[in-house]
């Protein structure tokens, strides 16, 4: 059943926790739970036929001294005001009512007076009218990027094999080529482009677009990567006590040296090529959803322009922080 429930809430626009009475600790550790579902959430307190001294501002302070001061709590009441506390009475409980009838009669009867919920209509209208669209697209888009992270993430593992070997295969061009080359910035530029080519390819064995998001993120590998065969340059120059590329202007007495100088650049070369293909995979599977058109994109884009008075701007925070898990 509570697997049931968080399916539910997952796929639900709106939430309505309803409660009578004084609210016990159960119910406020799952008012917390649903809250961390970052879906807008009214609390009914049914029943007020039988508890009329109660009013919005008493619950929220029963609320309040109910918290013990964790993130859960202080996330919550950050998201719950009393604005969004609703008092109803679904079903009213039955009223014993005098009957005085013309000829002297006196009988009793049993009513029930019709439900009272015109509060609860009134704050699901008015949160329709202002923030109806939103929610309806945030909870779509959601879904949407949901399902757009779950192909992704299969189509990762369908061609895990296929990715590995085409990884090793740009790997052993990459330290190959950086091995034969005698020029140090040919073996940066000429690294860049593989490392470049290379994450195309995965891309295309996906299916998977590539997007700025993850564009940004693997242009920082590929900078480590072509930083470590500067640096291997500088290294190899400081043990043989020449560079790769000034072996070559010495002559034949500067073939050990370019030996060794070449074969410390090839590895750093394949282990850096190897490297960026790891982190290509898990950037492509993560950014499928912020293309032009993707989910994710649209989500900010409604999510930028939210009004600062309503519910979704309140959990804007928080919104943001998961697109960016």
């Amino acid at each position: 059943k509570a697997q049931m429930a968080r399916e539910v809430v997952s796929q639900a626009d709106l939430i309505l926790f309803v409660v009578a009475g004084d609210i016990t600790r159960t119910e406020y550790q799952a008012l917390c739970e649903l809250r961390q579902s970052q879906k807008p959430l009214i609390l009914v307190f049914n029943k007020i036929d039988l508890y009329p001294e109660q009013d919005r501002e008493a619950i929220y302070q029963q609320l309040q001294q109910l918290g013990t001061g964790s993130p859960k709590d202080r996330r919550l009441q950050k998201m719950l005001s009393a604005d969004e506390i609703v008092l109803v009475a679904a079903e009213p409980a039955s009223m014993e009512v005098r009957v005085e009838w013309p000829d002297g009669r006196v009988t009793y009867e049993w009513e029930t007076p019709p439900p009272n919920v015109d509060q609860l209509k009134q704050k699901i209208f008015s949160l329709l009218n202002r923030e109806g669209r939103s929610l309806l697209a945030l909870n779509a888009l959601f879904q949407a990027r949901n399902a757009q992270n779950i192909i992704a993430k299969k189509a990762i593992e369908l061609h895990k094999t296929e990715a590995e070997d085409l990884i090793w295969q740009f790997a052993k061009y990459k330290a190959l080529a950086v091995a034969l080359n005698p020029i140090g910035i040919l073996d940066v530029l000429g690294g860049t482009l593989t490392d470049l080519v290379m994450i195309r390819s995965l891309a295309r064995l996906y299916g998977l677009p590539m997007t700025s998001y993850e564009a940004g993120k693997l242009w920082q590998k590929i900078l480590i990567s072509s930083g470590g065969l500067l640096l291997g340059e500088l290294g190899t120059s400081v043990l043989f006590g020449v560079g790769k590329s000034a072996s070559v202007v010495i002559g034949p007495s500067g073939l050990g040296a370019f030996a060794g100088a070449a074969i410390t650049q090839a590895g750093i070369a394949g282990y850096g090529a190897y490297a960026v293909g790891q982190a290509a995979q898990v950037y492509l599977e993560q950014g499928c959803s912020f293309g032009p058109l993707g989910a994710s994109t649209v989500i900010k884009e409604i999510l930028d322009r939210v009004e600062p008075d309503t519910i979704v701007f309140r959990l804007r925070q928080e919104l943001e922080r998961q697109l960016g898990e």
